[in-house]
């Protein structure tokens, strides 16, 4: 008898949103709601780096970063965040491990070496940077992965995938 895989499934719809295992999640999206479709099983981690004292005391230049980190979410393996806009509005997600991500007719899972990932990427955009080694920008994808070297680790495995409504801000990095 086959063993069900526990896996949370993220499709990706660039410049649309992100679907969680079935629920839609259009790009700017309340956070309450997010939260509230979601179940509830996250973590809030809303920060401010204070970049005050750089600019005579002008704090227009801090980083806001509102965060719900979602880990473990229906008993899975699974490690994402949600960012969010100043005005509480879906910008972005993270996915670190765990999740079965599709955009259009590409599977990408954890476990998959990065070479494969960026080839099946590459059958769907050509305009892709790569930023530093192991890191590669789809800027008409609207998103990056990253293989665990990059991210700390040993291996050529993909380590991180991250997606946005708009990544103008990695633009000339």
């Amino acid at each position: 008898m086959w063993k069900k895989e526990n896996t949370i499934v993220i499709r990706y719809f660039p410049t649309v949103g992100i679907e969680i295992d079935g629920i839609n999640l259009e790009w700017r999206k309340e956070r309450k709601i997010v939260q509230q479709l979601l179940g509830n099983k996250h973590t809030v981690k809303d920060s401010v780096i204070d970049l005050s004292m750089h600019f005579d005391g002008d704090t227009k230049y801090n980083i806001v970063q509102k965060r719900d980190i979602y880990k473990s979410l229906k008993n899975t393996d699974c490690l994402f965040f949600l960012n969010y806009t100043k005005e509480d509005k879906l910008r972005d997600l993270e996915i670190h491990k765990g999740c079965k991500i599709i955009l259009g007719d590409i599977n990408i899972s954890f476990d998959k070496n990065m070479n494969d990932v960026i080839k099946n990427l590459l059958s769907i955009s050509s305009r892709v940077e790569n930023r530093e080694p192991g890191e590669y920008y789809f800027k008409d994808l609207n998103l990056v992965v990253a293989d665990e070297k990059k991210m700390g680790g040993n291996g050529k495995k993909i380590s991180y995938f991250y997606c946005s409504c708009n990544t103008t801000h990695l633009e000339n990095k």
